[in-house]
């Protein structure tokens, strides 16, 4: 019998990764970077971050030196960087200080607006995200000099429509929940195109491709964050 040597030699690199600690890890990576290629054809500048302190450490470098806006963001609570903000940007306005009219309109007109997607589909690389009042989703597409998407890894859905039923049934649920409201999705767990004064799934905006008179980038984040 006949051994070839490069075929052996193939299989066992194969092995090898199969057997590598890090081989999810490793997957979850390429995944990101997949989804990053898909979002830059889309006309987004798109970076990669393995864990969250580099994801923090690339946010306080676009931060230095500039008015910043924040959106109502539990990815950005998540990375526990709000004062890290403060503290290098020139001024903050952010929800997470103050949800007042004035702060809202001055978190639109601003260096930088950082928030986060809903949801994420991976075959087309289309943002989703949905809104109440429609300030955090109003600044995203006009307004600031630059917009910064920061994004965790569970916020990847397959389709676009997986996407959008993340949104529907289990992000506003979520989120209904932990403003107290006694939306119908609280008890249910999906979306009951309800009429409820407190609805907050009001405004629903798809980005499709980078708004034209707007600078966005992308950090996608191998981590969870927010929801």
């Amino acid at each position: 019998m006949i051994i070839d040597k490069n075929k052996l030699k193939q299989k066992n690199i194969m092995l090898i990764f199969l057997n590598d600690s890090k081989g999810k890890y490793n997957m979850e990576n390429l995944r990101l970077e997949k989804l990053a290629e898909k979002m830059r054809y889309n006309g987004y500048e798109v970076l990669v971050c393995n864990t969250k302190e580099e994801a923090k450490n690339e946010i306080l470098n676009m931060c230095k030196n500039k008015i910043i806006g924040i959106g109502d963001s539990h990815t950005i609570n998540d990375l526990e960087i709000l004062d890290d903000i403060q503290s290098v940007s020139k001024e903050l306005y952010a929800m997470q200080i103050s949800k007042s009219r004035e702060n809202k309109l001055k978190s639109m007109m601003v260096d930088l607006f950082i928030l986060s997607a809903n949801a994420v589909s991976e075959e087309s690389g289309e943002m989703i995200n949905i809104d109440g009042a429609g300030n955090r989703v109003a600044p995203s597409i006009y307004g600031p000099e630059e917009v910064l998407f920061v994004i965790g890894k569970n916020k990847i859905e397959k389709t676009f429509m997986d996407a959008y039923n993340r949104v529907k049934n289990y992000v506003a649920p979520i989120n209904s929940k932990s403003h107290d409201f006694k939306n119908p999705c609280v008890y249910t767990g999906k979306c009951e195109n309800c009429n409820s004064p407190t609805r907050i799934c009001r405004t629903v905006v798809i980005y499709q491709k980078r708004s034209y008179r707007t600078p966005t980038k992308i950090i996608l984040v191998n981590e969870d964050l927010g929801w």
